[in-house]
């Protein structure tokens, strides 16, 4: 087999790195809790006695073996052979799947999550052909580890400039959050408030004029349904204009029709704002993908930009 036909059909067996971590740790003053975990097999520490199972069906595959043995502190190595060869991106693919069912399952012995929720981590970057080779045939590996260190200057005038409302902390748990779903729902949320504020509702043109309204109300309907009614027409959303249209007439009003991100500057148009809104929209729907490009080069500016508009003119 040359080295062409070795990278098409990729090999049978293959090993990750993976842990257990928690999601958070609880820390308050004098009190700090932080869930660890570490996989035991036949009442023994994998380190002790490694797991290895052979003829596995696991997520509607074929496994001639699955074992995980002990690394190193809380590192531990998912081997598993496959009964037919598999490129990485299949194995990447299936591998991923693996972890999520994995931790899915860890919730129900996890009685309680107030302290974290431990999952599966697989650690992509360290996924490994191992699968055995013909003699003569030329097999390469190679890895790229990137890292950087940001300066973060401190100064009087820095902290005496800081600002904080319950919106900084929406924020915040965004920049904290590793998922992409995540980050896009706490940081939307800074321009959902956005479009909630009063202050910018005549810069749209109401649905129904006020002699409309009237003759709504006048209508003979019960009270509670006249209520409902009255609400509907002068929510701030009953207008004219389609909410992206509307997002976006507020973004350029507070200065963030064009914003700067690592790519250069950017103008925000209705289509932007349009797709921001599917996403929010698709969000939690079973196989809804977040444009992580919209995400980190659109949605962080235009979150960051929000935050301040908001942190500045306050309730």
């Amino acid at each position: 087999m040359n080295l062409a036909e070795e990278l098409e059909t990729g090999g049978t067996k293959f090993e990750a790195p993976i842990r257990l971590v928690s999601s958070h740790h609880v820390s308050n003053p004098g009190f700090l809790s932080h869930r660890k975990g570490e996989f035991w097999f036949g009442r023994q520490h994998i380190a002790q006695n490694p797991f290895h199972e052979a003829d596995v069906h696991v997520l509607g595959v074929d496994l001639k073996s699955i074992s995980i043995t002990y690394v190193h502190q809380d590192v531990f190595l998912l081997t598993v052979e496959f009964a037919v060869s598999r490129s990485f991106d299949q194995v990447e693919e299936f591998l991923g799947k693996v972890a999520e069912a994995f931790s899915s399952a860890l919730a129900r012995s996890q009685q309680d999550a107030w302290y974290g929720n431990l999952v599966l981590k697989l650690d992509v970057e360290g996924l490994r052909d191992v699968s055995p080779k013909l003699a003569g045939t030329l097999h390469i590996e190679a890895s790229v580890q990137l890292s950087s260190i940001d300066t973060v200057p401190v100064d009087r005038r820095i902290f005496e400039n800081l600002r904080w409302t319950p919106l900084t902390s929406i924020f915040v748990e965004g920049m904290r959050s590793p998922q992409a779903k995540s980050k896009f729902l706490f940081w939307f949320v800074i321009l959902e408030e956005l479009e909630k504020r009063v202050e910018f509702l005549r810069l749209f043109t109401p649905l129904l004029s006020k002699e409309e309204k009237s003759q709504i109300s006048a209508m003979s309907l019960s009270k509670e349904a006249k209520s409902r009614i009255e609400n509907v027409l002068n929510a701030p959303t009953t207008t004219r204009e389609g909410r992206p249209e509307k997002l976006l007439r507020i973004l350029q009003h507070i200065g963030l029709g064009e914003i700067s991100n690592s790519d250069g500057k950017f103008t925000v148009d209705e289509a932007v704002c349009r797709s921001l809104i599917k996403q929010r929209n698709n969000v939690a729907h079973l196989g809804a993908v977040i444009d992580e490009h919209q995400l980190y080069r659109v949605l962080f500016p235009l979150a960051q930009g929000a935050l301040r508009y908001l942190e500045k003119e306050g309730p």
